[in-house]
């Protein structure tokens, strides 16, 4: 229910003209790499095999809204791995010089869509197909939100359909670089996840992972364990607030149930900021970690007043995430 009320009020506010897109430099490569990282628990857990390409060199760094571009990139893989049940998910990254725009065209080999409910798509609370809401779920909210935010970035998100064979929902927008940038194809392989070295960043100890979304929890726990750290996960706060309470009451346990917290601020069913008071009032003293995609000093003073001892914005950076850790569990031990 969250998600659906946050959709309708970007919505709302696309609408009104009050959703503006932010103009900062973005490096193309490791944009799509952090897009690659997200979506790749989606394509193994059903099987699909997922692929970024590039059909012609591409401008190292652009000047976009990053938050916003990823947004419409996990929207249209994400979906078009939902309805592919066996095949592939293709993300084919073409720079068009004549217009200097870049294209992205996601290619699926999923269920289709016939021609006359295409427009359907793009139409709030819609989708193609009534089955398809039934079997895959959805709110028919994504694709309107993602197709209004790219004609914001100068471009459109148009949709190539065969039933039963698959799609291609393709998206462009300007390219806004300077003259002098290099046009490379990228090496994703160098941003993939952001992996800290091993022998530098070292962890022990139970981090409670607490994020709504299974990828974004796939990942830090790798990241963690992988650092030498146990993990245990919750899918909202009100199971971290629960899974805290259970360890306190643990009459064999004297030692405080989790080392450390990573808390996603928003969340279905309690969100980070309430989980954090609560956890704090069951007298919990150990670092808890803010992850929120929100980067404005506001976001973060609002954090540290619910009871958060840091800050990490998403993607996460796993360097980051782990330095952070380890100071604050260095501060906690010491």
């Amino acid at each position: 229910m969250l998600g659906i009320l946050n959709d309708i009020l970007d919505l709302s506010k696309i609408d009104a003209g009050k959703l503006s897109i932010e103009r900062e430099p973005v490096e193309l490569g490791r944009l799509l790499a952090n897009v690659r990282s997200l979506m790749d628990v989606r394509a193994v857990e059903k099987g699909v095999e997922l692929s970024i390409e590039f059909a012609s060199l591409v401008p190292k760094s652009i000047e976009s809204d990053a938050a916003r571009l990823r947004q419409i990139l996990l929207n249209l893989l994400g979906n078009g791995i939902k309805f592919t049940e066996t095949g592939t998910v293709r993300l084919v990254v073409t720079y068009l010089a004549e217009t200097s725009q870049l294209r992205f065209d996601v290619i699926e080999t999923g269920i289709g869509i016939s021609r006359d409910r295409i427009d359907e798509l793009f139409q709030p609370f819609s989708q193609a197909d009534t089955s398809n809401t039934r079997h895959y779920g959805g709110t028919g909210l994504g694709l309107v939100i993602c197709r209004r935010s790219a004609k914001m970035f100068g471009g459109d998100i148009s949709v190539e359909s065969t039933p039963g064979t698959g799609s291609t929902f393709t998206l462009t927008n300007e390219s806004w670089h300077g003259e002098d940038v290099p046009h490379i194809t990228p090496d994703l392989t160098e941003h993939r996840a952001e992996e800290p070295d091993d022998e530098v960043f070292q962890l022990s100890g139970n981090i409670l992972v607490a994020d709504d979304r299974r990828d974004i929890r796939f990942l830090a726990t790798r990241l963690l364990e992988k650092a030498g750290a146990s993990t245990v996960t919750a899918d909202n706060g009100r199971h971290a607030v629960e899974l805290v309470m259970q360890r306190m009451n643990d009459a064999e346990s004297e030692a405080m149930p989790f080392d450390a917290i990573l808390m996603d601020m928003r969340m279905p069913e309690m969100d980070g900021y309430e989980a954090t008071r609560r956890i704090r009032e069951l007298s919990y003293g150990g670092p808890i970690i803010a992850l929120t995609a929100n980067a404005k000093q506001g976001d973060r003073d609002q954090c540290v007043a619910a009871g958060c001892s840091d800050y990490l914005t998403k993607p996460i950076n796993g360097s980051e995430m782990l330095e952070i850790l380890s100071s604050q569990l260095a501060r906690t031990h010491a």
